[in-house]
């Protein structure tokens, strides 16, 4: 029983340095972010962002293009 409790301990001691660390890692990103005055994604967030970048990107040039066809 007592075995079996500190592998609890120790699987619940991983999870919270995990999330910690996770914490630490977007509070110094935040603090970069600022100090340079730009927004830079995190590492999880690249490929939402290039595909939020085409849709974007998509929608710009099908604006165009009608654009053109009633001028």
């Amino acid at each position: 029983m007592v075995v079996m409790l500190e592998y609890i301990f120790h699987g619940l001691g991983i999870i919270f340095l995990i999330i910690m660390g996770i914490a630490v890692y977007v509070s110094t990103h935040i603090i970069h972010e600022q100090k340079r005055g730009k927004s830079y994604p995190l590492f999880w967030e690249k490929d939402l962002n290039e595909k939020l970048l085409e849709k974007e990107a998509e929608k710009f040039r099908k604006a165009l293009k009608d654009d053109d066809e009633y001028s």
